[in-house]
């Protein structure tokens, strides 16, 4: 059971065209074309020169390495649900939801495809510390729920239930195990807009990175082609870009996000402010190159998100805000 090579490569080379075709006839979000080379320059020192997990993340074999991944990205998209979000262990946030997700498998082993399939909203919310009783989180608790038992099928059916297989299906191959993943619609991350498909497969390839850091670490397996992915389009790329002063938003929407609006999933603005960021992040690696710093979108997506995580919101300029299963 091996991906079709012509097929996976269709898939993950749509994402930049698609995106740069948003970013050219964008509305809401356009790019300040002075303060991108002026940004390259502060970025630059700030690009990883390995990339590594902190201790939220699980450490095992490789089955229950590829398989906590698998877990965690399979969870990965409480950005917009974060606010109602308990700490756990003194963490908030993603590394929250690392961290519980962490202790669960320290604690019960790897779940098996069967089990994934059998969690209800009430064992979810135990599982990542949270009130089971929390109505502004119960959207999030059953797309949770509804995630893991997608995942646990497509272990138990394309993975022949195995997590070890997503690499040896996926040829070791970066854009062959995105194709894999995409296979689970909630990892089909496409958008619509003006009639044309939007690109983004945010999770699908956080998935492959983190996957791929995590076996390089401890010398467990190595994942090639990384290079061939994008930066993961989330809701700090364009925070710490419009911070800077790289993205400038329409008034109106500047002020929808900083009154903490949520957008609507596939609206315009949401679509415009992830895409117009990953094109604006491959406007960046060229113009390092050019500069002599050759750097992978992945890497660049490091450096931001760290930068991102140590700028305060203040004002209109804040994260915004949108309740997805994509990020």
């Amino acid at each position: 059971m091996h991906a079709a090579s012509g097929s996976v490569e269709a898939m993950i080379e749509r994402v930049l065209p698609s995106c740069r075709r948003v970013a050219e006839t964008a509305r809401l979000v356009t790019i300040d074309e002075v303060a991108l080379p002026r940004f390259a320059e502060r970025i630059a020192p700030l690009l990883p020169e390995a990339m590594t997990h902190t201790p939220h993340h699980f450490a095992g074999d490789v089955e229950q390495t590829v398989g906590y991944f698998l877990v965690l990205d399979a969870l990965n998209f409480g950005s917009g649900f974060f606010a109602h979000y308990r700490s756990y262990r003194g963490e908030k946030g993603y590394f929250a939801l690392a961290t519980a997700l962490r202790d669960w498998f320290a604690e019960r082993g790897a779940p098996t495809p069967a089990a994934l399939q059998a969690i209800d909203a009430a064992e979810m919310s135990h599982i990542l510390g949270q009130d089971p009783a929390s109505a502004p989180l119960r959207p999030f608790i059953g797309w949770a729920v509804e995630a893991l038992r997608e995942l646990g099928h497509f272990i138990e059916t394309d993975l022949n239930g195995r997590c070890a297989n997503m690499l040896t299906y996926g040829n070791h191959q970066a854009d062959d195990m995105v194709a894999l993943l995409c296979r689970m619609p909630m990892f089909r991350d496409v958008s619509h807009l003006a009639g044309e498909e939007v690109w983004l497969l945010k999770r699908a390839q956080i998935l492959v990175h983190d996957t791929a850091i995590a076996g390089a670490e401890r010398g467990l397996f190595e994942i090639h082609g990384l290079d061939r992915l994008t930066v993961f389009a989330d809701n700090m790329l364009p925070f710490v870009l419009e911070a800077n002063g790289v993205l400038r938003y329409h008034p109106a929407l500047s002020h929808r996000i900083g009154r903490g609006e949520t957008l609507r999933p596939g609206s315009r603005a949401e679509i415009e402010l992830r895409a117009v960021s990953v094109h604006v992040c491959e406007l960046l690696r060229l113009e390092l190159a050019q500069r002599g710093v050759i750097a992978t979108a992945r890497a660049i997506d490091f450096a931001l998100w760290n930068a991102g995580v140590a700028t305060p919101e203040r004002g209109d300029h804040r994260l915004h805000l949108c309740q997805t299963w994509f990020y």
